[in-house]
């Protein structure tokens, strides 16, 4: 049970496993990757520079989601957040994480909403969160294209960041590319999409795993 539970929190599958299996690289199981000169200290001092408000802009597969996970767990520890709730509002809605961070005053306490995938947010959640800013609460979202919040990171599926991904997932994925096939290859051929990768990734490894 301990290597089992040890193989979740750190995304390596055990064996004979498919490791591209999305609890395997879910948000939050793979350690974050960043690009030079970025770190998660750093952009919650950019965060806490507007007022705790900010938007990760990406396309879809770009990581998007797994930062705003890490983004979480760093203000958790570092500013003494605490997660309130999690909704998702509707069938296809997106996920709300309520915490609770000190007012920039010093006095009283304000909300701080992280919210994932602000395109499938309801009208109505968007609206009610768009007006919790006017009474100084705080947030920050994913989305695929530009709120009008401040930027605080823009995303990008790159060729680093895949070969980061299949380092924890799987040394030996280069076994999988077909003959004169490269990972930026890859990654263009879907887009730029890493999720895309991944789903294909997964579908070579059970082929290669019936022997086929």
């Amino acid at each position: 049970m301990e290597a089992s539970l040890a193989s979740r929190q750190t995304g390596n599958a055990p064996p004979g496993k498919n490791p591209f299996a999305t609890r395997y690289w879910g948000p939050g199981r793979l350690p974050l990757w960043l690009p030079p000169g970025e770190s998660l200290s750093g952009l919650v001092d950019r965060l806490a520079q507007q007022h705790f408000t900010g938007q990760i802009v990406g396309p879809h597969g770009s990581g998007k989601s797994t930062l705003l996970w890490h983004l979480r767990q760093h203000l958790a520890c570092s500013r003494g957040a605490q997660c309130l709730a999690i909704k998702r509002p509707g069938r296809r809605g997106a996920t709300c994480w309520k915490l609770r961070l000190p007012h920039p005053s010093g006095r009283g306490r304000k909300s701080l909403w992280l919210v994932d995938g602000w395109e499938q947010l309801p009208e109505g959640w968007k609206l009610r969160l768009r007006l919790g800013r006017w009474y100084g609460h705080g947030l920050v979202l994913t989305t695929h294209t530009p709120t009008g919040l401040p930027t605080l990171a823009k995303t990008q599926a790159t060729a680093a960041l895949l070969e980061h991904l299949l380092a924890h997932l799987d040394k030996q994925a280069q076994r999988l590319l077909r003959p004169g096939e490269t990972l930026p290859g890859l990654l263009q051929r879907h887009g730029g999409n890493l999720r895309e990768v991944l789903f294909d990734l997964y579908d070579r490894y059970e082929l290669l795993a019936q022997g086929c």
